[in-house]
């Protein structure tokens, strides 16, 4: 229960964070990494807490970037991508921890 909770609280702050917009000059295509790290827990506990449906989780990054150009900020097929990716390494990440997660009833 406890990972449904935080994926949920994660899950809301990439959601909000992703209709803000920000200055990223760093380097070229910053904006890609936090991308991936920003999804990468969303991918962890959300595989924790919903296993079975872990396989929608790609709908969340899509819907973002559908609905990104309604609050001023650029659609983009690379950004949905790139927050597929950290969604994918999460998912893996828990996959192969998941016995150290697993709790005894």
């Amino acid at each position: 229960m406890i990972y449904r909770i935080i994926f949920v609280a994660i899950a809301m702050v990439v959601a909000i964070a992703s209709f803000i917009p920000l200055q990223m000059d760093s380097y070229p295509n910053q904006d890609k990494t936090y991308h991936i790290l920003a999804y990468i827990p969303i991918g962890f506990f959300g595989f924790l807490g919903f296993s079975k449906y872990s396989w929608l989780f790609g709908v969340i990054p899509g819907l973002l970037e559908i609905v990104q150009p309604y609050f001023g900020r650029v659609s983009s097929i690379w950004d949905f991508l790139f927050s597929f990716l950290g969604m994918a390494y999460g998912i893996l990440i828990a996959e192969r921890l998941f016995p150290l997660f697993r709790t005894t009833k």
